[in-house]
C-alpha cells in the first residue's frame, strides 16, 4: 500500500479532491484480500491515530 498526495492525481494545475484512488495490477488474490483489508483497517481508524504520519 502506499499513500500519496492527491496532487498526484491532478491533470493540470488544480485541485485533485481528497479520495481513495486505487489502482490494481494483478496481485494473487491473498495479497490482494490482505491489502484490502489493511484499507479497511485504515478508514475505520481515527484521525488521531495517523498523527505520526507527515
Amino acid at each position: 500500500i502506499a499513500i500519496t498526495p492527491s496532487s498526484a492525481f491532478a491533470v493540470g494545475p488544480g485541485h485533485a479532491p481528497n479520495a481513495v484512488r486505487l489502482a490494481l495490477a494483478a496481485p494473487p488474490i491473498e495479497r490482494l484480500e490482505e491489502a484490502l483489508r489493511s484499507l479497511a483497517c485504515m478508514l475505520h481508524t481515527s484521525e488521531q491515530d495517523f498523527a505520526f504520519v507527515e
